[in-house]
């Protein structure tokens, strides 16, 4: 990787170094693979057989092994043969959530984490109206704007202004202006006898398991879905539950 790893000579070194000295307990050896997420690369291989290779030359594994992370999990399985490996890092997956080429991300991976808020406000306003910082979205018509309580101090990309949306009541709605620090706005359309009845306090999906996904706001962020999912501030609550699929 060349980030805080050594390489295979200076690795035997350092292992044998933990493992001989009275005061250190060598709890396990480990690498972290640069392409993982890149199946059709070679060079996942060409670390794994460095690492194994070294392990060979110390005439085996003095302590054990991992190497997976999310993607190798699922995309080289040597990194996860339990006969060789004794864990694996499972991080961005227990989300659900696995960056990989279009047609490699496993069958059965699941968005379980869902990032949602409510409306705070709802108004109808005249065509021409400009919204949010920068007046870059002026109503077209009369139209109903809703404004959501939360914004990218919370860890809305400012990137989705007028061209994310959100799921209320199991319709999508545009994001339109600027998003703002503590919150956004979206084009409800005009009122009609036919439209969906959005009111004041209803839940708002920014993503989950269902469009608008965490893959889709990192696409239109041209970012990862690692970068949407670090993003949720602190001030953020986290409700953590068993029942998802119910």
């Amino acid at each position: 990787m060349g980030r805080l790893g050594l390489n295979t000579h200076a690795s035997e070194a350092l292992i044998q170094a933990v493992d001989q000295s009275p005061s250190t307990f060598l709890s396990s050896i480990w690498t972290h693979f640069a392409n993982a997420d890149e199946p059709e690369s070679d060079f996942t291989q060409i670390q794994f057989d460095r690492f194994m290779g070294l392990m060979k030359k110390m005439g085996g594994a003095p302590a054990p092994l991992h190497c997976a992370a999310s993607a190798a999990a699922y995309s080289f399985p040597p990194s996860i043969d339990a006969n060789l490996m004794a864990k694996a890092r499972i991080g961005i997956a227990l989300y659900g959530l696995l960056d990989l080429p279009a047609g490699r991300t496993p069958t059965g991976l699941q968005p379980i984490l869902e990032f949602v808020s409510s409306v705070s406000s709802i108004k109808t306003v005249m065509a021409g109206t400009p919204i949010s910082y920068g007046s870059r979205w002026i109503t077209g018509r009369e139209t109903r704007i809703a404004t959501v309580a939360v914004g990218y101090a919370d860890g809305i990309p400012t990137l989705l202004s007028n061209k994310g949306q959100v799921r209320i009541g199991g319709q999508l709605f545009p994001i339109v202006g600027k998003v703002c620090m503590d919150m956004f706005m979206v084009d409800l359309g005009p009122e009609s006898d036919d439209s969906l009845p959005v009111r004041i306090g209803d839940h708002v999906t920014l993503y989950g398991m269902n469009s608008p996904t965490c893959f889709e706001v990192a696409d239109l962020c041209s970012s990862i879905t690692y970068v949407q999912v670090c993003g949720i501030s602190n001030r953020v609550p986290r409700i953590y539950s068993s029942n998802w699929m119910t």
